[in-house]
């Protein structure tokens, strides 16, 4: 599906919300816009253009929508994050306090809290405290982040636990944080296998966190180890997430394919093709019947995640990953963006 009109535009984020409706957010430079789309058993009805988002002073960087579909968060250049009512794409809340770009951002499930990662190799936690105003319109009044220090290097992805209890973050100072959200202590620090830590996951039941790298790493809540490797991408990991049971995990890359894999062995189910550049966001339905991703290329997909092939997705059955080494054919494979991927999966600066 041909979701985005015009080679200009980038997706940066999608999501499936309880009523099968998909929502996609690209941008246009500091231009953030919002479409929509109702999905049938037979695949995508027509997208349309919904609201425009427009405030930033700089370039949109991540954004993010809320359980509920009515917020949108949104991190900038401009080194501010905005929080913004999705019906009619007024500003809800501006939220400053960074010292360099906003790289990464996420809502909470309980809509209560937000969270900003950024190039100053911070993130700060946001209070939503709401303010009365019209029926169909949020507005958020200005608090105090906290502030949580800890990593070394630019930080690249953050998320909430399922029960809004924990944030997690990763960054280029290859490791993945835990922190409480309660008081911002930092709870674990993870030390990445694969370097850089590009993006990351918590799965609904509290038990794996998925980080993205030159690899698929899975890790337990509970102790802060590692848990699996999978390895099957040819290209750095940018985007991964789990389905709404923690059975499966999607994963997008550099190398514009996406993984369907098995949690418990890492298996593949299947391997995702059709894209024609890199995959920059990935979401499960709350059914996880299906999987939509989203690509430079400027569509969007959906993909029949059920077990059975669409005759409209192209879909690859692949073998089970028995290995934990990767083929000398993928050695050294390199993007455009100055990253590495060595033979053993590891992700680092190329030279």
């Amino acid at each position: 599906m041909q979701l985005v009109p015009t080679k200009t535009a980038e997706i940066i984020g999608c999501s499936v919300l309880p009523g099968r409706e998909v929502v996609v957010l690209a941008s246009w430079g500091s231009l953030l816009r919002l479409w929509k789309a109702e999905v049938s058993p037979d695949g995508f009805c027509s997208g349309w253009l919904s609201v425009m988002l427009e405030g930033h002073a700089g370039p949109v960087t991540c954004c993010s929508v809320s359980q509920a579909g009515d917020l949108v968060f949104s991190g900038s250049s401009d080194r501010t994050a905005r929080l913004w009512n999705a019906g009619d794409g007024t500003l809800a809340g501006s939220f400053e306090g960074h010292k360099a770009d906003v790289t990464c951002c996420s809502i909470s499930p309980t809509g209560n809290l937000a969270v900003s990662g950024s190039t100053d190799t911070t993130l700060k936690l946001w209070a939503l405290k709401r303010k009365k105003t019209k029926a169909d319109r949020m507005s958020f009044a200005d608090t105090k982040p906290t502030t949580l220090k800890g990593h070394n290097g630019f930080i690249k992805c953050c998320c909430f636990s399922h029960g809004g209890d924990l944030v997690v973050s990763g960054a280029l100072d290859e490791t993945l944080r835990l922190w409480n959200t309660v008081d911002g202590t930092l709870a674990k620090t993870l030390e990445s296998l694969s370097g850089w830590v590009v993006c990351c996951a918590i799965s609904p039941t509290g038990e794996f966190i998925a980080s993205g790298s030159g690899v698929l790493q899975l890790w337990s809540v509970a102790d802060g180890t590692p848990a699996k490797r999978f390895i099957g991408h040819t290209r750095p990991i940018t985007c991964c997430v789990f389905s709404p049971d923690s059975q499966l995990v999607v994963s997008g890359s550099w190398d514009y394919s996406v993984n369907l894999w098995k949690t418990a062995d890492g298996t593949i189910i299947k391997t995702l093709l059709g894209h024609t550049g890199m995959i920059k966001c990935c979401a499960f339905s709350c059914g996880s019947e299906f999987v939509i991703t989203g690509s430079l290329d400027t569509t969007l997909k959906q993909w029949n995640a059920a077990g059975t092939k669409d005759p409209a997705d192209d879909l690859e059955k692949q073998p089970s990953a028995e290995s934990d080494e990767v083929s000398e054919s993928s050695s050294s494979e390199s993007d455009s963006d100055g990253f590495e991927l060595l033979a053993n999966g590891r992700i680092v600066k190329k030279k």
